[in-house]
């Protein structure tokens, strides 16, 4: 983990799907060159108007992060949310958000710095992304990401492909 200064602000992200409060079952594909996350959706939210209507079908978001340096998945889960060192900030569980000004980002630039062509400008790109599970937290460093639902049978095959391999 990380600790925070008094520059990190999160802010909550409104185009990410829902996730299952209960069981969203977050999977995390990677390699050096992709990071996929895939999870659970919450079961009965109509995804044209956000609203809840009743039982809908069973689907998963997928989302493909570009260019994720670093990856962090794991606690705390939705009882110990408040021990993360940006709950204070607004963080909550079953959401997602962005963290402008990361602390976490920028000492990933300073490790960075003994490298010999060492350019900070180079980390301006990346945005600090974190995912609030029931169970986990997915955070990571990437320049950006898409987000996309699938029939959750489909979620890991869907994810292999995006990833570059498979079955």
């Amino acid at each position: 983990m990380y600790e925070v200064d008094d520059k990190d602000a999160v802010i909550k992200l409104t185009d990410i799907p829902q996730s299952d409060v209960g069981a969203p079952e977050p999977v995390v594909f990677r390699n050096e060159q992709k990071t996929v996350l895939g999870y659970r959706l919450v079961d009965n939210i109509d995804r044209d108007t956000a609203k809840v209507e009743g039982p809908g079908p069973d689907l998963a978001g997928i989302i493909e992060f570009r260019f994720c340096t670093a990856l962090m998945f794991g606690p705390p889960n939705d009882e110990t949310i408040d021990g993360h060192p940006l709950y204070e900030r607004g963080l909550s569980s079953y959401s997602a958000f962005q963290v402008v000004n990361s602390s976490w980002l920028r000492k990933l630039e300073r490790m960075n710095r003994v490298h010999e062509r060492h350019d900070p400008k180079l980390f301006e790109k990346y945005k600090h992304f974190i995912f609030t599970f029931h169970d986990s937290v997915v955070e990571c460093i990437a320049e950006g990401y898409e987000v996309s639902t699938v029939e959750s049978e489909v979620m890991v095959a869907e994810m292999q492909k995006r990833l570059g391999r498979q079955n």
